[in-house]
């Protein structure tokens, strides 16, 4: 169809070649509430800001990119937890020259492998191919738990927990993306078999996450040549 491309999306079961569609083509705009993912538009372009200073992230990113969910969701809380840059090919870069691959295009190449963890930029990770959710449903209950325990006392964490909680990620690109866009499936063609549950063992906490099995039913889509001031909402656990 209009705007379709075929892509090889590597699912729990292996790769397949699968018809994704262009986002921007669909009859009507995708929406957080019934796809579970969307577009807006309107935010500071974060090609402006620095993505590897804390500091600047904190101040220029997080607030408007709290309002834009609070917008997009209604909530009456919005608490922003996390931040990755996704650079594919500068985390290559780094990875070459810790082990001794010849050093980053630039020409620089650090003396040791500790110099270059020590240099390489803070949030900095490369792109994840295999077809994912964040969270588990149990999983993203206790994230939710853990996260809002410092602000709350116990009887309103409780409110909260009965309540509708999500979690929902922001993508903003610094530039215009021509590689390896994000592909999502809409909410209502994914059903409870199309998941398997993995478990990762951190230092502090277990998580889950669900990785996703193949389906003819998935309805998959991108959103072509994004760029700024567009971000990509999309939700990864909703209660």
């Amino acid at each position: 169809g209009a705007g379709s491309v075929l892509a090889s999306l590597v699912f729990d079961d292996g790769p397949r070649v699968t018809c994704v569609q262009d986002a921007r083509a669909a009859p009507a705009p995708a929406t957080l509430e019934r796809d579970g993912f969307s577009l807006v538009s309107g935010l500071p372009a974060a090609r402006d800001v620095d993505v590897y200073s804390p500091e600047r992230v904190v101040a220029e990113i997080f607030p408007v990119v709290a309002s834009a969910v609070a917008r997009e969701t209604g909530a009456a809380r919005v608490l922003v937890f996390d931040h990755v840059v996704r650079n594919a090919e500068r985390k290559a870069e780094f990875a070459a020259s810790s082990g001794g691959g010849g050093g980053l295009s630039r020409g620089w190449k650090p003396a040791s492998a500790q110099a270059a963890a020590a240099d390489e930029p803070k949030f900095l990770s490369g792109v994840i191919h295999r077809m994912h959710n964040d969270y588990s449903m149990g999983a993203g209950v206790e994230r939710a738990r853990t996260l809002l325990e410092p602000f709350a006392d116990p009887a309103r964490l409780r409110a909260a927990l009965r309540g509708r909680v999500a979690i929902v990620n922001a993508w903003l690109p610094t530039r215009v993306v021509e590689k390896d866009p994000l592909a999502l499936c809409r909410f209502a063609s994914v059903r409870p078999r199309d998941v398997a549950v993995t478990r990762f063992h951190y230092k502090t906490r277990v998580g889950e996450v669900y990785r996703a099995r193949s389906a003819d039913e998935q309805q998959w889509v991108y959103f072509s040549a994004m760029k700024p001031p567009e971000c990509l909402l999309f939700k990864t656990f909703d209660s």
